[in-house]
């Protein structure tokens, strides 16, 4: 990856700088949230249409 965004003509110290910024903020997400996956809820059928049969919906 660092040799990658080298050789397009960005510094090689400027790489891996950024990169280390990049691991030291996901390192912080992480550690406050390991699996952030499991906070997201279930989309609700509450609404109108849910309720409906898709062959009532042809009629």
């Amino acid at each position: 990856m660092i040799d990658r965004f080298a050789t397009e003509g960005h510094g090689t110290v400027t790489v891996i700088e950024t990169l280390q910024d990049v691991i030291a903020k996901r390192r912080l997400s992480y550690d406050r949230d390991p699996d952030p996956a499991e906070d997201v809820e279930e989309p609700s059928n509450s609404w109108p249409a849910a309720a409906t049969s898709s062959t009532e919906l042809k009629e």
